[in-house]
């Protein structure tokens, strides 16, 4: 049980280490000679389409753990919940670390740094949906007995 919640945990970090190292390179190929070269065939059609890209992501993560975890509320086995949090978790990671990844290509294609402003908020709300005893306990509706239960057993 409690090694599921750590393999939740553990892909979780692994996509927000990811997402931040593809960023790095997008940073460093914009600042570079390289995308002096690029400047001839920047598009200035893109420059609304991050900023979109990101509040779909986001409102999407949202949407996705409102409906899940009304699903999940109605779980009374520990297991299946844990089980159905980790879909929960993967899903919004994805929807999120998509929309983000899309952003920081658009960076890399327009040659425009403000454009990781947008992933750095899509990074925040990537961030605020990371996977905590807590939060499950919230939204899945977990008794303080079963919370405690949780928190005593990851923290083993």
């Amino acid at each position: 049980m409690m090694k599921q919640y750590r393999q939740t945990s553990l892909i979780y970090r692994a996509l927000f280490v990811g997402q931040l190292l593809f960023a790095l390179v997008v940073f460093w190929m914009v600042t570079s000679k390289a995308a002096a070269l690029a400047e001839n065939y920047r598009s200035y059609t893109f420059d609304r389409l991050p900023m979109m890209v990101a509040l779909i992501g986001i409102a999407g993560a949202m949407l996705m753990n409102k409906l899940r975890s009304s699903q999940g509320a109605a779980i009374e086995d520990v297991p299946q919940i844990l089980q159905h949090y980790h879909t929960t978790v993967m899903l919004r990671s994805a929807i999120l670390e998509g929309c983000n990844l899309i952003v920081l290509t658009l960076a890399l294609i327009n040659g425009n740094l403000f454009f990781m402003l947008y992933f750095g908020i899509g990074m925040a709300a990537f961030l605020y949906f990371r996977p905590t005893v807590e939060n499950l306990a919230k939204d899945y509706g977990l008794t303080p007995q079963q919370e405690a239960a949780l928190k005593q057993k990851v923290n083993q």
